[in-house]
């Protein structure tokens, strides 16, 4: 989701109250707690983008095919955000 002083266009009009470096913060912070559980390997910040960005696309597809199936267009919003999301933080290089 784009920060909160993000360009309007992006996002679906979306703003995260965190700023991309805050985002991080916490990011590193929970990706800490998820290492510190038995022998779980601490995964670095493009892998979790990375992984976002498919998740995303996957959740969106699903969306879109389950609008197209059921009839329920209500859901169309939450596919187009779904597939904003996963363009911003594609084109920040994840």
């Amino acid at each position: 989701m784009p920060p909160h002083d993000a360009d309007a266009s992006a996002g679906s009009g979306e703003r995260s109250p965190f700023s991309p470096a805050h985002a991080l913060v916490r990011l590193d912070a929970f990706l800490d707690a998820y290492a510190a559980v038995g022998a779980t390997p601490r995964f670095e910040h493009t892998a979790v983008m990375a992984m976002t960005v498919l998740r995303l696309r996957a959740i969106a597809a699903w969306t879109e095919n389950h609008v197209r199936a059921t009839g329920a267009t209500a859901l169309e919003p939450n596919a187009a955000m779904y597939r904003a999301h996963a363009a911003w933080l594609s084109a920040r290089g994840s």
